[in-house]
């Protein structure tokens, strides 16, 4: 299922069908909350503005972004969307308020959270939220709310698709929301046209994943008719449209997880959408993947999972330290066993451990050093290779802060720097200028902080920091 977030649909277009969800469990106008869900008849979706289920035309966006997701198919009439049979929970939002977005946003998590919580007796099965609209130029500091709730959508299950900007900007460093949110279940889509150019949009190698078709389509439109519809607003729910028929690959390995780690299996997801890209000159370079969304591709990931004794599933690394990490992995009922080697990378010999469960703890390892480890499955008819080659390194590098933050109660006020802590530090330099060409004053610290005190108002200064480890300190980091 999809949840459409935007400014109403036409519900009784005829493209869409019983493709458009009610919610069974409640029943429309009696002024009752019949499934105990917080909301009172709410059948046909949730408008937040009115408090109530009237998701109906509030403008003419929405309506053909909802035919690009899933405009029903093999009907002999109009258009059909990325998915063919889908379920659309439609929510009404119009304003730009955090407090009304938020609002949006916790419908689809209330639903898919009974529907965790109950396996499915309750609630909806929401995969995947779609927002084709944002505010240009913010950055996550302005919404701080809005931006966390991308992971509570995220630990539950629930990706979410978002429009970048249609500028010719690099969003990286001139803002846009949702777009710049630093949530790992969120995808954010560019614009490219039929002839897989990008064209003009957002973008932004850090913040803006991949492109996705958005020019000129052909969708459903206001009046029951149809029409061309573009922009990102048009390629952001291609992509929605894709991940909701990625879980409709029949796939039990890929299932199980969902109903065990529902964050986990959307993580997985998204990783084959960024994985199956289509290299793309136009995209390279100014996004994450350099590609553009292909569905079959990211498919064809999604079913390698799917076998009888399939590969183990998420596999990740936590708990990382300068001497000890944790591997983590997902395995179903067929398989039996899994033995794990590891080794220094460069080094000829393997570590052979056999019969391994997850989270299995690697320890007495070398700080700063890399690492590589793979799995083998057996189950009860077939055995496996060891399979993908997995990376790690340690902690314990003798680096420089990456990101030197400030803080500051008033404008005549000492100014307070802080940095991460670097595990293998000693110590800490820390210099300071006025402008890009006064002369650094340098300072020693034993803490990732440092207080400067009588700094002139209203003056630009540059500030660097360097590492000071047992036997190396490094070059100054950025400014």
């Amino acid at each position: 299922m999809v949840c459409i977030i935007d400014d109403g649909i036409q519900l009784n277009h005829n493209d869409f069908g019983d493709n458009l969800w009610v919610n069974k469990f409640e029943i429309p106008n009696n002024g009752l909350d019949d499934d105990n869900n917080g909301y009172i008849d709410d059948f046909q979706g949730w408008n937040p503005g009115s408090n109530s289920d009237n998701v109906g035309v509030d403008g003419s966006h929405g309506t053909p972004v909802a035919g690009i997701v899933g405009a029903k198919g093999d009907k002999h009439l109009g258009v059909t969307g990325v998915n063919w049979k889908v379920k659309l929970m439609i929510v009404r939002n119009s304003s730009g308020l955090e407090s009304d977005i938020l609002a949006a946003y916790a419908y689809p998590l209330i639903q898919r959270m009974r529907y965790n919580e109950t396996n499915g007796a309750e609630g909806a099965f929401v995969v995947v939220t779609n927002a084709s609209w944002g505010i240009d130029f913010l950055m996550p500091d302005d919404a701080p709310l809005w931006c966390a709730y991308y992971d509570s959508l995220g630990v539950h299950g629930i990706l979410s698709a978002v429009a970048t900007t249609n500028d010719e900007v690099d969003v990286d460093e001139e803002g846009d929301l949702p777009t710049l949110c630093p949530s790992d279940y969120m995808i954010a889509v560019t614009n490219v046209d039929h002839n897989d150019n990008k064209v003009e949009a957002g973008f932004g190698t850090l913040s803006v994943d991949l492109g996705a078709f958005g020019e000129d389509v052909f969708t459903t439109a206001l009046g029951n008719s149809y029409s061309e519809f573009g922009g990102t607003s048009a390629a952001a729910p291609h992509v929605s449209g894709a991940i909701a028929l990625m879980y409709s690959l029949p796939c039990p390995a890929f299932m199980n997880l969902v109903k065990e780690q529902p964050g986990d299996a959307a993580l997985l997801l998204k990783q084959f959408i960024l994985d199956g890209v289509a290299p793309n000159e136009s995209l390279e370079g100014i996004t994450l993947t350099g590609g553009r969304m292909n569905i079959f591709n990211s498919m064809l990931l999604l079913n390698q999972t799917c076998g009888d004794c399939p590969e183990p599933l998420n596999v990740n690394v936590s708990d990382l330290t300068d001497m000890a990490a944790s591997l983590n992995w997902t395995s179903n009922d067929s398989i039996n066993q899994i033995d794990l080697r590891w080794r220094n990378i460069g080094a000829i010999e393997w570590n052979l451990v056999e019969n391994v469960s997850s989270p299995y703890a690697l320890s007495d390892l070398s700080p700063c050093t890399g690492y590589e480890f793979q799995l083998k499955t057996y189950c009860n008819q077939d055995t496996l290779d060891f399979g993908e080659n997995y990376t790690i390194k340690t902690d314990g590098c003798c680096v420089p802060p990456t990101q030197v933050d400030f803080a500051q109660s008033s404008s005549s006020s000492p100014v307070l720097a802080s940095w991460e802590s670097i595990l293998a530090a000693e110590s800490y330099n820390i210099r300071i200028r006025e402008g890009a060409l006064g002369e650094w004053m340098t300072f020693s610290t034993g803490e990732p902080s440092f207080v400067f005190e009588n700094l002139m108002s209203c003056t630009n200064y540059q500030i660097q920091v360097q590492t000071v480890c047992e036997n190396l300190v490094t070059d100054f980091g950025p400014t």
